[in-house]
């Protein structure tokens, strides 16, 4: 009796010593750079949380690389400064004037106003990929994707892939609440995990998702 409390006593051991090693390991590992760090010019403005992961941008620029993004809540528009320099065509929709003021100052293309009420006709390129990481992921999240099904199903060819990522947060409860209905309900999302270090304030360093959400040009509404 005492010998297998003893060889437990020593397996519990050790299982919290390699348990320990796992979360040390984990915690261990540095986040590369982000690209835009080494961009002439550029420089951020906001920081984490305020603004999504500086390697958000690193994420999107291999998707639009000469094709045409579409950032919605754009802020400062650190993100959108750096993956501009990319892409074919860059727009964004801000909803805070003060804000739209700012990007354009950045040299990037801004529609000042609500992004639901946008008319996709009135763009003069159909965006390839869409980008957000909104403040109220359970309101917004369903209601700027379906804006953008029912809009590209009247302008978009129907053979054409494009793309929708969200943004969200694991150290934000009502991302991951989201999160998880929003994989549930659209069972043929991506979901990408990215690792970021920017500081030793709250939120300014952990795992980020960028969720893929394929488009397909039927209208659902």
């Amino acid at each position: 009796m005492h010998r297998y409390k003893g060889t437990t006593a020593c397996i519990v051991s050790m299982l919290v010593f390699f348990s320990s090693r796992r979360v040390l390991s984990t915690s261990m590992l540095t986040p590369k750079p982000s690209l835009c760090s080494s961009l002439p010019d550029f420089h951020a403005v906001d920081s984490c949380p305020v603004r999504s992961p500086l390697l958000v941008a690193d994420h999107l620029v291999e998707l639009v690389r000469d094709k045409i993004i579409f950032e919605v809540g754009t802020r400062n528009g650190d993100i959108l400064s750096c993956v501009s320099r990319f892409a074919k065509v860059a727009y964004s929709a801000e909803i805070q004037p003060e804000y739209c003021e700012k990007l354009r100052q950045r040299n990037l293309t801004v529609l000042c106003g609500d992004f639901t009420t946008l008319n996709f006709s009135s763009l003069s390129n159909v965006p390839d990929v869409f980008f957000w990481w909104p403040m109220i992921a359970d309101d917004q999240n369903e209601a700027w994707l379906s804006h953008v099904r029912h809009q590209l199903s009247s302008v978009a060819p129907s053979a054409h892939e494009r793309v929708v990522v969200i943004g969200f947060d694991h150290q934000w409860p009502r991302d991951m609440k989201n999160k998880k209905v929003m994989l549930h309900k659209y069972k043929d999302a991506e979901e990408h995990v990215i690792h970021f270090a920017e500081g030793d304030g709250p939120r300014m360093s952990g795992k980020f998702s960028l969720v893929h959400f394929p488009i397909q040009n039927t209208d659902t509404s």
